[in-house]
C-alpha cells in the first residue's frame, strides 16, 4: 500500500508517469479533445476538474528541466496545435507549477 499519494492518481496514471522520461509528453485534456487523431493512449479522469488533476500529477512528477519548454497551453482557436509559452501572454496557472 502507498500512502500519502492523490486519490486522483489512479494505477493506470501512476504507471504512465512512472514510465515517462525526459522529454516525454503528456497532454491534459477535456472530454472535446481528438484522441483518436492525436492521442497514443487515454487515461480517462471523468468528473475532475483539471487543477486538482495537475496538481496530482505534480505532486509526483517533477516538471521536466531538460527541455526549453516543458509546460505549454493549449489554444483554442488554433484547435489541437499548442502554443508555446509567451505566444499569448502569461498563463499565471503554469508559472505557479
Amino acid at each position: 500500500m502507498l500512502k500519502g499519494l492523490n486519490p486522483l492518481l489512479s494505477p493506470e496514471l501512476l504507471s504512465t508517469l512512472r514510465a515517462m522520461g525526459h522529454g516525454d509528453e503528456i497532454a491534459l485534456v477535456d472530454g472535446n479533445y481528438p484522441r483518436l487523431e492525436h492521442g497514443r493512449r487515454l487515461i480517462r479522469l471523468d468528473g475532475h476538474h483539471l487543477l486538482p488533476v495537475l496538481d496530482a500529477i505534480l505532486s509526483v512528477l517533477p516538471i521536466d528541466d531538460f527541455v526549453p519548454e516543458a509546460i505549454f497551453p493549449c489554444d483554442r482557436e488554433a484547435g489541437p496545435r499548442c502554443t508555446r509559452p509567451g505566444a499569448r501572454g502569461n498563463h499565471r496557472l503554469l508559472c505557479q507549477a
